[in-house]
C-alpha cells in the first residue's frame, strides 16, 4: 500500500500498539512504523492492554485537551493527570502506558508554549507512576 499522510497527529488507541519488534539499527518495528513512513510527525499509542473503558476514558480526555491546546505532549500529559485523580482510574495500568512516538516538539499550543515548556509537566507523569508503584 502507498500512503502518503501529511498529518501532524495520528492516534492508535488500540492495544499493544507502540509494541513491537526491537530490530537493531531501526528501533522498534510497530504498526506505528508505517504511519511514520507516509508521513505522520507524531503517533500516539499504548504499550499494553488497557480495558475499553479507561481507553475510552483516557481517549476522551486526550481529545478534549488536544483541541484546546493543539499539543500532544501537553493533552497526553493532561489525560494522565485527569486519569490518576479518577478513583476508579488511579492505577497506572490504566494511563501510562499511552506514550507518544516521534517528535514530541511539533506543535505549539494556542499560548505559543513549545513541548520544551512542558517538559517539567512530563516529568510529573512519571513522578506518578513511581509513587503508585511505591
Amino acid at each position: 500500500v502507498n500512503l502518503s499522510l501529511n498529518a501532524e497527529l495520528v492516534v492508535l488507541s488500540s492495544c499493544d500498539s507502540a509494541r513491537g519488534q526491537q530490530l537493531e539499527g531501526e528501533g522498534v518495528l510497530s504498526i506505528a512504523r508505517p504511519f511514520f513512513i507516509a508521513g505522520a510527525r507524531q503517533v500516539v499509542a499504548s504499550l499494553w492492554q488497557v480495558s475499553d473503558r479507561a481507553g475510552a476514558a483516557f481517549m476522551q480526555q486526550f481529545y478534549q485537551h488536544y483541541q484546546a491546546h493543539q499539543n500532544a505532549s501537553a493533552a497526553l500529559m493532561a489525560a494522565k493527570l485527569w486519569m490518576s485523580q479518577q478513583r476508579e482510574w488511579s492505577h497506572p495500568y490504566y494511563w501510562a502506558g499511552f506514550v507518544i512516538q516521534g517528535d514530541w516538539q511539533s506543535k505549539a499550543d494556542q499560548n505559543g508554549k513549545g513541548a520544551d515548556e512542558m517538559s517539567s509537566r512530563e516529568a510529573t507523569a512519571g513522578e506518578m507512576a513511581s509513587l503508585h508503584a511505591q
